[in-house]
């Protein structure tokens, strides 16, 4: 698309997660709803439709914004990369001891629940973000 004007870099950071943000949106809500229908999961009070879209949409503009800062640094996209890794090991090993009913069964399906869209979001922020931010088709085509 021509435009009149220059993307500044926060401008490309905040479309970038934008789009890692829709992009997720609709990995989990499929996961969801595939993972519903395989379990029958009873407890989908946390994770419903309208809490996953404003979630992913709202979670990824900050996390365009992060990648934004990091890429300031020199070596900031490896950094970026590193440290969501992290993150995402951190949290799926964080629910583990997650405790949501007395019931033992829907606790394991809680967590495998919550695991799938950790594992969503974190291979949306330390892989989606820094190829699109690359890539020039991206860029020539979307941006």
């Amino acid at each position: 698309m021509n435009y009149d004007y220059e993307q500044t870099p926060v401008s490309k950071a905040l479309f970038i997660g934008l789009f890692s943000g829709i992009s997720a949106t609709l990995l989990c809500l499929f996961y969801h709803f595939f993972f519903m229908l395989e379990t029958g999961f009873p407890l989908s009070i946390i994770f419903n439709v309208a809490t996953i879209i404003i979630a992913s949409i709202l979670l990824f503009l900050v996390v365009g914004l992060f990648y934004y800062w990091f890429s300031a640094l020199k070596g900031g996209r490896i950094l970026f990369i590193l440290s969501f890794i992290a993150l995402t090991l951190f949290c799926l090993f964080k629910t583990r001891g997650i405790v949501r009913s007395d019931n033992d069964i829907i606790n394991v399906q809680f967590r495998w629940l919550l695991s799938g869209i950790i594992i969503i979001y974190g291979t949306c922020s330390f892989f989606l973000i820094p190829f699109l931010h690359k890539s020039k088709t991206f860029e020539e085509n979307i941006l």
